[in-house]
């Protein structure tokens, strides 16, 4: 087995999303049990499971993207009081806060 960077594990994770829900037209429930199948499988196992497991639950009862969905989760169990961001649409969950462009 060969150990990889949280940061490929997430890319892996997020472009999987966004490739089946851009090109393949899969469905939110779809989307979550492929990337449900990724982390079952023996050859890949993600650093922090808890933290893609609750990102996988928002994501299957929300209407966020699975990335938002992650990066919210992650830095709310790295001890985050928020997420900054700029994106109008993600600073409506409630792990994330809008920030002025140029503040």
């Amino acid at each position: 087995m060969i150990g990889v960077d949280t940061k490929v594990i997430v890319r892996l994770l997020v472009e999987t999303a966004w490739v089946l829900e851009e090109f393949y037209s899969y469905t939110r429930t779809q989307i979550a049990t492929a990337i449900d199948g990724l982390l079952a499988t023996a050859q890949l196992k993600a650093s922090n499971a808890k933290a893609v497991n609750l990102a996988l639950q928002r994501y299957r009862s929300g209407n966020a993207d699975f990335a938002d969905r992650l990066l919210g989760v992650r830095n709310t169990l790295a001890g985050c009081e928020c997420t900054a961001t700029l994106d109008r649409k993600a600073s409506k969950l409630a792990e994330f806060r809008l920030i002025a462009a140029g503040a």
